[in-house]
């Protein structure tokens, strides 16, 4: 969410916000692949038309980089598991006005990601 890319090119020209940076086990934050693969509004949330092609561009070149050795196509299971609880911590909570962590509520922003990306990454 927090990306600029060239509209024309399609190139990225720039991240801001790093605040809530994190360096967590392989799989927690996987929940970002699913969030630029689309984009929420008054509707809800929409996958762009591409996106099982964007999907697939991102898991080759993983599968690619990372040597089988390191890492077996057996995992797989385990890397699905991993990005449901990343979607889970980063959507099913929300800070309140005392900085208390809260579960979110029907209606409010979280439960749009939350019912568009946990229930297609339990679906793959």
């Amino acid at each position: 969410m927090n990306f600029l890319v060239d509209e024309n090119s399609g190139h990225l020209t720039g991240i801001i916000d790093w605040a809530e940076a994190d360096v967590l086990p392989f799989g927690l934050n996987l929940w970002g692949l699913e969030n630029i693969l689309g984009y929420t509004d008054t509707h809800g949330w929409h996958y762009f038309d591409r996106q099982a092609d964007l999907r697939a561009l991102f898991w080759n070149a993983f599968h690619g980089t990372v040597a089988e050795s390191r890492l077996p196509f057996e995992h797989q299971d385990a890397i699905d598991l991993a990005t449901r609880i990343g979607v889970l911590f980063r959507y099913a909570f929300r800070w309140d006005e005392n900085m208390q962590r809260k579960v979110v509520q029907d209606g409010e922003s979280g439960t749009k990601y939350l019912d568009a990306l946990f229930l297609r990454v339990s679906n793959l």
